[in-house]
């Protein structure tokens, strides 16, 4: 439902409007129908896009807003800002059908969860159960359908600690904002026509909603990694063939985004690098402009130079000198 907390959906206005229209004493058919006018959109999935591929518009949905999270951790959603308080410390991965059970060893932090998780309404539905008492926030990628996922949350029980943020333009932290772009890059690698993806309307609604980013640090958090940048940027493929999305360094370059967090391409999943690819990141090492493509939780990926990334995830900490990778 959309409105300024998950408890409280039905507007004033509307409920009195209705009230009037239909007497005295409300009626179940006029509680119905304020409900209906204080959700507006929230729920659908974005407009759908023809073309040689076929994939929504999941950064046009209509967000539910409020306050969501759990355990002194704090997701508020007003338009499309959302802002992160009471964490320093993040658990961030892809999802495979293999995360749930997985997700049994992680450790219980506050999740961020990149993609891969809304093939089916099924799928969301046992990665949001295996979340547990998890505060997590939800980001679609170009394998999910955000109809899944809205149609698993609906049956969730604890709704208020998760928050899917597809619709955001940008996620406020202490230490940095980042701006949002889910999807696949024009429906390019989208799993089919109902999967999520980006358009370059998308690109330029962000940008204009953000604008430069005097003096504000930005970070990127999308599906798609961008293009370019030195050897060890995270848009490396197999055989040195660069994958990454010219719309989302198109983003960067706008928004004055630098580094970010990235689930495509899987092929340099862990691999941390600074200075838009210039040098490698170890574990432990902060940087204001890190890069890192999550990994898949509960599945191996093999990496562009063929070593093996076995089943993970990592733990991110953002603080006053940008973000760290702190361990798995």
């Amino acid at each position: 439902m959309r409105g300024r907390s998950p408890q409280s959906s039905v507007s004033e206005s509307s409920f009195n409007s209705t009230t009037r229209a239909r007497g005295r004493y409300p009626s179940v058919l006029a509680l119905l129908g304020a409900l209906v006018i204080g959700c507006g959109r929230c729920g659908e999935p974005g407009p759908t896009v023809e073309g040689p591929h076929p994939y929504v518009r999941c950064g046009e949905m209509a967000l539910t807003e409020g306050r969501f999270g759990s355990d002194g951790v704090t997701f508020d959603v007003d338009g499309r800002t959302v802002r992160l308080a009471g964490a320093s410390r993040l658990l961030v991965l892809a999802a495979t059908d293999a995360t749930p059970a997985a997700l049994a060893g992680a450790p219980v932090l506050p999740t961020l969860v990149l993609g891969g998780f809304g093939r089916d309404e099924a799928q969301a539905r046992a990665l949001l159960e295996a979340l547990g008492p998890r505060p997590a926030l939800l980001l679609a990628g170009g394998e999910d359908e955000p109809a899944a996922i809205e149609a698993a949350l609906r049956g969730l029980s604890g709704r208020q600690r998760v928050a899917h943020i597809s619709g955001a333009h940008r996620l406020e932290t202490p230490h940095g904002t980042f701006v949002i772009l889910p999807g696949a890059p024009n429906g390019r690698y989208a799993r089919g026509s109902r999967a999520c993806g980006f358009s370059d309307a998308d690109v330029a609604a962000r940008a204009s909603s953000l604008g430069p980013a005097e003096g504000e640090r930005r970070w990127l958090l999308s599906w798609a990694a961008p293009s370019g940048g030195g050897e060890h940027a995270p848009d490396r493929g197999f055989g040195g063939v660069r994958v990454g999305s010219d719309e989302v360094a198109t983003l960067a370059r706008q928004t004055g985004a630098r580094g970010g967090l990235f689930a495509w391409p899987r092929t340099t999943a862990g691999l941390a690098s600074a200075g838009e690819g210039a040098r490698e990141v170890p574990v432990g090492e902060a940087a204001e402009d890190l890069a890192v493509v999550v990994p898949l939780a509960g599945a191996a990926t093999e990496r562009f130079d063929g070593s093996l990334l076995r089943a993970s995830w990592l733990v991110l900490e953002l603080g006053p000198e940008g973000l760290r990778v702190v361990g798995e």
